[in-house]
């Protein structure tokens, strides 16, 4: 049936005709002209439109136009603690190198559950990806990337290398952590003492920790069943530290390492053993030199020099008398109470000795070692709030690619609780909850489509309070 002389009559674009749907409405079809054979044929490019109700109505041409709800807070958060570390990289890597490396760190140090599978979609759905656009991060594109990167180590270790000559004259904690490593496909894969009790192999991580911005400077991978002694020593070949002086655990302490540190002008603190023959041949429980100042409780020191050795001994009251009454009670709640050994441990309670190679301030060796453990508060920060307490990367190059990028990572989420710690919002809230309340923070785009303008989403009163004190 013909189509009738109304419908024809309704106002529709140019170069078109009409087509009967044979559902009462009409398809309006765009149309061309090529030449062919010597004459003018009519070309059909497909329905632009139909006529409903007596009326031209255009097809809606479904047009990417981009994601316009994006997530903001944690980026931003971590933007905010971590852009230096974008420009330090680019001192080591190209561009896109460095731009990848920055943007992986900052996703995991975010999302610590991502996968590289996921990273793509992370990258694209949050405001990353309109502060540094068009980074490729695709599984494969990430693959491949690791990959390579992992085969130019000394970008790496240069890297840190220039971290830890920044450091002034902060001292440095050193410490290492084990962490399982369930690939078979890289040669770091051992047993260690532990894993042969859990089952699975580990990789070590050796860590070093500015005490002073409480942060890392430097990590590097070791296999999992290399003694702490040997991949320190490792560790002390690998990076030249120069500054302050290097705090370090019972468990890397050696003849032949601190002769090395020696020889390298490196100045070491080392705790003794609490039980050394040394403490009681030089009275080192015995006779202190007075009260340590601006020290929180009531320690005592005293500094005596043996050979070519310093050895600070410190009394801490608070702490002796917590040790005392956890001593007491175990052992009458055993039954093995014993006036004569309780008497020999007394001087024990409390009591923390060093050793060291140069003439230093005793309260600078103390203050020092208590920030020590800001060191294991960082492995704790990369095993539970970074979750990355295991390994399954398959070959070395990746493990090493995967590792910086971890250490990366660590350097954000430590630079982030110190702001949290400096703006008191720790004292109302845990890391994981603040982190939390910055994932409801988005970005969006909406009313005019044609406008690229982003405008904060609409938060809850407390959520604000805090994206307003951290200045994001």
């Amino acid at each position: 049936m013909p189509i009738s002389k109304e419908i024809l009559a309704v106002p529709r674009p140019k170069n078109t005709r009409v087509k009967d749907a044979k559902n009462g409405t009409y398809y309006v079809i765009a149309r061309t002209c090529v030449y062919k054979n010597g004459k003018n044929v009519p070309k059909e490019l497909g329905r632009v439109g139909r006529i409903i109700n007596m009326q031209y109505v255009p097809d809606v041409v479904d047009k990417d136009e981009g994601i316009d709800i994006k997530s903001f807070g944690e980026v931003a958060l971590y933007d905010k603690v971590g852009k230096d570390l974008l420009n330090d990289l680019l001192e080591q890597f190209e561009y896109k190198d460095a731009l990848k490396l920055y943007c992986i760190s900052l996703l995991r140090a975010a999302k610590p559950e991502i996968k590289n599978r996921d990273i793509e979609t992370e990258y694209l759905t949050s405001y990353l990806s309109e502060l540094y656009k068009n980074v490729s991060l695709s599984e494969n594109t990430i693959s491949a990337f690791l990959e390579e990167q992992g085969k130019h180590l000394r970008r790496f270790t240069s890297f840190m290398q220039k971290r830890i000559d920044k450091l002034g004259n902060s001292n440095v904690a050193i410490d290492g952590m084990l962490k399982s490593n369930t690939s078979d496909s890289n040669t770091m894969s051992e047993f260690s003492r532990k894993a042969r009790i859990k089952g699975t192999e580990d990789i070590s991580l050796i860590y070093a920790y500015d005490t002073e911005r409480k942060e890392p400077v430097a990590c590097y991978p070791y296999p999992g069943n290399m003694l702490d002694c040997s991949s320190f020593d490792d560790f002390v070949d690998n990076f030249k530290i120069n500054h302050g002086f290097l705090i370090m655990d019972k468990g890397f302490a050696t003849k032949n390492l601190r002769n090395k540190l020696v020889q390298k002008g490196i100045a070491y603190v080392l705790p003794i053993k609490a039980n050394s023959t040394l403490i009681n041949e030089n009275k080192l429980d015995d006779n202190f030199e007075g009260f340590l100042e601006k020290i929180e409780g009531y320690v005592r020191y005293k500094k005596v020099k043996i050979g070519n050795l310093y050895y600070y001994s410190f009394h801490n009251k608070a702490i002796a008398d917590e040790q005392s009454s956890s001593y007491m009670a175990k052992e009458v709640q055993n039954d093995t109470f014993s006036e004569e050994t309780y008497k020999k441990k007394l001087s024990q309670f409390g009591l923390i000795v060093f050793e060291s190679n140069k003439d230093l301030d005793p309260k600078s060796i103390y203050s020092a070692y208590q920030e020590r453990w800001e060191i294991e508060m960082t492995f704790k920060l990369y095993k539970n709030i970074l979750e990355r307490n295991e390994v399954n990367v398959h070959g070395d190059y990746r493990l090493y690619s995967t590792e910086f990028i971890n250490f990366l990572s660590t350097i954000l989420v430590c630079r982030a609780k110190k702001l949290f710690v400096q703006k008191e919002i720790m004292n109302k809230h845990s890391f994981k909850q603040i982190i939390h309340y910055l994932s409801k923070c988005m970005k969006v785009r909406y009313c005019v489509a044609n406008e690229n303008k982003w405008k904060d989403n609409k938060r809850l009163k407390y959520i604000q309070e805090i994206v307003e004190i951290l200045g994001i």
